[in-house]
């Protein structure tokens, strides 16, 4: 068996197109905003653990719509409340 150190399999990992190292949400929107539904990427948190971000149509309006309205004015937006509360969430 052949071992590997951490720094190695990192260099490794960080050379695969669907993995990113610590970038923000918006950082992460911009990169999947014109990629098909149910492309996806993995990024590092801050808090020790791993984030996988999929693109799809949802996430997508989610991202629109939080380009061009402020988030207090979510709620006069007509929308069904659920849709309302979905773009309210905080996504990590």
């Amino acid at each position: 068996m052949v071992m590997t150190s951490l720094t190695e399999e990192l260099k490794k990992l960080a050379k695969q197109g669907w993995y990113w190292r610590p970038i923000t949400l918006w950082e992460v929107e911009g990169k999947l905003v014109n990629t098909p539904d149910g492309s996806f990427l993995v990024r590092e948190s801050s808090e020790d653990h791993y984030l996988l971000s999929v693109r799809s149509l949802q996430y997508l309006c989610r991202f629109v719509i939080g380009q061009y309205t402020w988030i207090d004015l979510i709620l006069t937006l007509p929308l069904s409340n659920k849709m309302k509360d979905y773009l309210q969430e905080k996504h990590y």
